[in-house]
């Protein structure tokens, strides 16, 4: 089954992405470890400027559950039938042309979709919806294998075949004189495989002759900073378990984006919901429709810090939702000390006013 995971999986590379109009800036770091705050280091492009800083980010969530049977999986890997790439990627399309859910009418900036939502042969597909309508996109992938780096001496075929879960970003670049709109887009793999993956596997070793399979972890974890939206993280499922790299990232992210294919709903709600705390950033967390559960929360106080919750499975389900920008990350660079002074107050007998968004959790040093 290989060997157990640990913090040490993440240490290989922490990659920071600039997003910012054609800008092409990678900063590749080692994740901190617990307790150093801050990196000094890091560019202005790298960092938030509150001047381009959006008041929400409109995520649109794709709740698609189009997908093929246990067997058609199993005797076609890693390839997809023409009839069930098509029923994929025809829900995915209806995703991204139905009409506005705002009360404004404000166009989605982002649609979120489940894992392995969509095929292999369909990816280009998906990145034309994202040119066509201006509408960015962070999809699960259906599973890829990886062909060997080096061939057998004489012929035999390799014992070992991988398999990887990747989740894509894809964002339009608009127009510009020199042509027509463009995209950008990058690959997410997942580190932590879930018990089907590793299932999966093993049904495929046991059909095979001589060959055993096993799904190939990804060991780079990214930030993705916008200018308008923030910076956010990708998540692949079973990657919300692990919490090395969000302790890592905490204070250096707004956004955790999820795509997810899991049965455990309501395990995964509080789960969702502990990430968005501890990190103290907006979650939307997309599940796979078969299981339905997709949740978008954010660290507001009471009620306020539901966004959306969708019920029930096998479920096509498309909503619109508005997460906070602004105000959250004023209440990152904020709240630690109001909560302070509150609580100073408190025991002063002096009366205090609430806020919007509850206090960070203890050990949140806050941005900057």
């Amino acid at each position: 089954s290989g060997p157990m995971v640990s913090g040490l999986d993440f240490m290989a590379e922490r990659i920071d992405v600039g997003l910012a109009a054609r800008q092409d800036l990678e900063i590749v770091r080692t994740i901190r470890p617990a307790g150093e705050w801050g990196d000094p280091s890091l560019p202005p492009e790298l960092r938030i400027a509150d001047a381009s800083i959006v008041e929400d980010l409109v995520v649109r969530v794709g709740q698609v559950d189009a997908w093929p049977n246990g067997e058609e999986v199993l005797s076609g890997f890693p390839e997809v039938s023409s009839r069930a790439a098509h029923s994929m990627i025809e829900q995915v399309a209806n995703v991204f042309g139905a009409p506005s859910q705002s009360t404004d009418g404000a166009r989605p900036d982002l649609v979120v979709l489940p894992e392995v939502a969509v095929p292999r042969q369909e990816v280009n597909s998906l990145r034309e919806l994202v040119r066509d309508t201006g509408m960015g996109a962070v999809a699960g992938l259906y599973w890829r294998v990886l062909q060997p780096a080096y061939r057998a001496a004489g012929g035999v075929a390799a014992r070992w075949r991988c398999f990887v879960n990747e989740a894509e970003l894809i964002l339009p670049t608009g127009d510009d004189e020199r042509g027509p709109p463009g995209i950008r887009w990058f690959r997410v793999r997942k580190p932590v495989p879930a018990h089907i993956e590793d299932g999966l596997a093993r049904a495929l070793t046991k059909q095979g002759v001589n060959v055993e399979w096993r799904m190939l972890r990804g060991r780079r974890w990214y930030r993705f900073v916008d200018p308008r939206w923030g910076d956010f993280t990708i998540a692949i499922c079973a990657d919300l378990v692990d919490a090395a790299p969000w302790r890592a990232l905490r204070g250096e992210l707004l956004h955790l984006l999820m795509v997810a294919f899991n049965k455990d709903v309501d395990l995964f709600e509080s789960l969702t919901w502990v990430r968005a705390y501890e990190n103290y950033v907006n979650v939307a967390s997309v599940n796979h429709g078969s299981f339905g559960g997709s949740f978008l929360w954010t660290p507001r106080t009471r009620h306020g810090r539901e966004l959306a919750r969708l019920r029930g499975g096998e479920l096509v389900v498309t909503a619109d939702v508005r997460l906070p920008v602004n105000d959250l990350l004023q209440a990152q660079r904020k709240g630690v000390e109001k909560a302070i002074e509150d609580s100073a107050m408190y025991w002063q007998g002096k009366p205090t006013k609430g806020g919007e968004f509850k206090a960070p959790p203890p050990g949140y040093e806050g941005r900057d």
